[in-house]
């Protein structure tokens, strides 16, 4: 799904992709269900977050290696979990007791529920809005647990053998039967806790994510025929209303929806792969891909703030939308760009006192 051949390229247009991934994201979360725009968004965002996260691994050399990056994945992926989940509990709480005056008994219950969504929640219960998911930040769970299975089997595929192709078909027919596994499980309504269901589907679109980087030259030899297919198959699909959807755990046409999910987003890379070169936008967007996750971070925050319920309750939904993107990645970029400001100062004083 990257057609250069350089290191800097490939990863500008990731980041490029991660950018408009991520404002999908926070626009389809105020899409009303049965609107077209909600189908087309959902077709491909979360999958595609999955892919390019794949873009970027390496099977595991050995067991040693597979929990060193493991290790990695805690600090990049569970520790921001758990620093949001704290500073939200902080703002809900705060909210509940000086804005709806609720009891100390009413504050506990909540945080009972609370803490269950966190650790253990499966978003089983979204259709009734009970606690039971820990809001978008599932994205980041499940990312976590499927990298440690990708990690882990090419850990253990590693010792059967040094014959490496036979190594990687043999890693990616397990990863791909995990897939299928987890779509099955969530088609039969099998949630077990901590979103395992939907990590394992996850692990089929990082298995997906490596192998287009494996075969990125191939894949650009036939660019053109290839995106047209998917462009045709995108569209049958959403024509007919049918899209992957993770917290629901819809998977239609017996999962084969996630060949369309991976075609979607072959066709959304691609045109990020066009406008990349484009140097008017390329730096901001590319800034916005580089920092996705304190925009997701900004985007989960702010989602259970009284003030910003008044605000995207009112007018047109998708002028809402847009208005939410908007804020959003704007709160997003200044944040990082303080928190860029805050390293470079604090390494140059390092620097300095050596």
């Amino acid at each position: 799904m990257n057609q250069a051949s350089n290191v800097k390229k490939r990863v500008e247009w990731v980041d490029f992709a991660k950018a408009v991934a991520i404002a999908a994201v926070i626009f389809g979360h105020c899409l009303p269900l049965g609107v077209f725009s909600r189908s087309f968004i959902y077709s491909f965002h979360i999958p595609m977050f999955f892919i390019l996260s794949g873009y970027t691994m390496r099977f595991a050399e050995n067991l040693p290696d597979a929990l060193r990056r493991i290790g990695k994945d805690i600090k990049h992926l569970i520790v921001p979990y758990l620093i949001l989940s704290v500073a939200n509990a902080i703002l809900l709480l705060l909210t509940r007791y000086f804005v709806n005056h609720q009891s100390a008994a009413e504050l506990l219950s909540f945080m009972k529920k609370y803490l269950y969504s966190t650790f253990l929640g499966n978003g089983n219960g979204i259709h009734r809005l009970d606690y039971t998911t820990p809001g978008v930040l599932w994205f980041l769970i499940a990312l976590f647990w499927a990298r440690s299975i990708v990690h882990l089997v090419g850990a253990v595929t590693s010792l059967k053998g040094k014959n490496q192709e036979h190594k990687y078909v043999f890693s990616y027919v397990i990863l791909f039967g995990i897939g299928f596994l987890g779509m099955y499980m969530g088609s039969h309504q099998i949630c077990p806790p901590a979103f395992l269901d939907t990590a394992l589907v996850a692990v089929l679109f990082l298995a997906v994510g490596m192998l287009a980087h494996q075969y990125s030259q191939k894949l650009s030899a036939i660019k053109l025929p290839l995106f047209v297919v998917c462009f045709l198959l995108w569209v049958y699909t959403l024509l007919h209303g049918k899209n992957i959807d993770f917290i629901f755990r819809q998977y239609p046409y017996y999962g084969m929806i996630a060949l369309v999910a991976v075609g979607a987003t072959y066709v959304i890379c691609v045109i990020c792969g066009f406008f990349c070169k484009t140097k008017y936008i390329k730096k901001p967007v590319l800034f916005i891909g580089q920092n996705t996750l304190i925009i997701l971070g900004i985007h989960y925050l702010e989602m259970g703030n009284i003030s910003t319920k008044i605000l995207w309750n009112h007018g047109v939904w998708w002028q809402a939308a847009l208005l939410r993107v908007l804020i959003d990645v704007i709160a997003g970029m200044i944040v990082a760009y303080l928190w860029q400001r805050i390293k470079r100062s604090r390494n140059e004083n390092i620097t300095s006192n050596k």
